[in-house]
């Protein structure tokens, strides 16, 4: 990966291809992180190229502001920089590694007061990028943020980013550490959990071969004639292949991704593209090959509370 940033703009080039990007960009569509720039992309010569823009006037370079913040704004902004990574984890897929947290391509969000960073869509891990791994430029980042702290708070968040970069202190335990120092936003963002539903998917076929139902409750789930590579087994057709598609939950929502099948997935008569994804509604038809599924969300906690 190549990475060059100006005062327009920070880009990656990816010299390699993934399959997990197209399904990377579409969770990060749905994840509305409202830390994350604003992104395009573009091709060049077959390679993906990823344009965050920082031309808005609301943006400053955060090397720039930081240095006429108090300790309360600091420490919320190291809360959350630090709290992004569960915003980004949650998505279920992607990872920490998505986050870019090279010191000198933080922006912040002056209207907001806000941190503000690009975040690429990488499901493993990241790749050493100038000779450093992505722990090596989070570490760097926190502590060159903390330098602006008054000394007393500075030399302990010191001990703890040098703890959490030895593995002796996890990832809430940094949190629960930072929240301690004492700021006005971070106890709000640990005490404010958002409850939502919680739903699993039923795919339902009534046809010439009877009633055949799937109840998806799982985070992934493959559909497909193989007993062996498949979780749902859907033997009742010959065009259905071995391993047809498959079936994630991402933020409570759930999307299909066909697996390059011979015979191909359609949503409501339109065919998806190999490996991308599209989400569902309640109520759409999923066709795996010729045989055709309707869509049921049904809510758990109504369920449960029903007995």
């Amino acid at each position: 990966m190549i990475v060059k940033s100006n005062e327009k703009n920070i880009s990656f080039l990816f010299q390699e291809k993934d399959p997990y990007y197209e399904m990377g960009f579409k969770i990060l569509e749905h994840a509305n992180i409202s830390s994350m720039l604003k992104y395009k992309r573009k091709n060049l010569n077959g390679c993906e190229k990823i344009v965050f823009d920082v031309t808005a006037k609301n943006l400053a370079p955060l090397s720039d502001v930081i240095k006429d913040m108090n300790d309360y704004d600091l420490i919320d902004l190291l809360y959350e920089l630090i709290y992004l990574i569960n915003e980004v984890e949650r998505t279920g897929l992607l990872g920490k590694e998505c986050i870019w947290y090279n010191f000198e391509n933080i922006y912040y969000d002056i209207e907001k007061r806000i941190p503000m960073v690009a975040i690429i869509p990488l499901a493993g891990e990241l790749r050493k990028v100038e000779g450093r791994s992505w722990k090596e430029w989070f570490n760097d980042a926190m502590i060159r943020i903390a330098s602006f702290l008054s000394e007393k708070k500075r030399d302990r968040f010191v001990i703890f980013i040098g703890m959490y970069g030895r593995n002796t202190l996890d990832y809430e335990g940094l949190l629960e550490e930072v929240n301690l120092l004492g700021s006005g936003k971070s106890g709000m963002l640990v005490n404010t959990p958002i409850e939502l539903p919680t739903y699993k998917m039923q795919l339902l076929y009534v046809g010439r071969e009877g009633r055949i139902e799937f109840l998806v409750e799982e985070d992934d789930f493959i559909l497909g004639k193989s007993p062996e590579k498949s979780d749902g087994v859907l033997d009742i057709s010959e065009a259905v292949s071995r391993r047809h598609c498959l079936f994630t939950k991402i933020n409570n929502s759930y999307f299909v991704q066909d697996l390059d099948s011979a015979n191909h997935t359609f949503v409501n008569g339109i065919i998806i593209p190999a490996f991308q994804l599209m989400e569902l509604e309640q109520s759409d038809i999923v066709s795996i090959a010729d045989i055709d599924f309707r869509v049921n969300f049904l809510n758990i906690n109504e369920q449960e509370a029903g007995h």
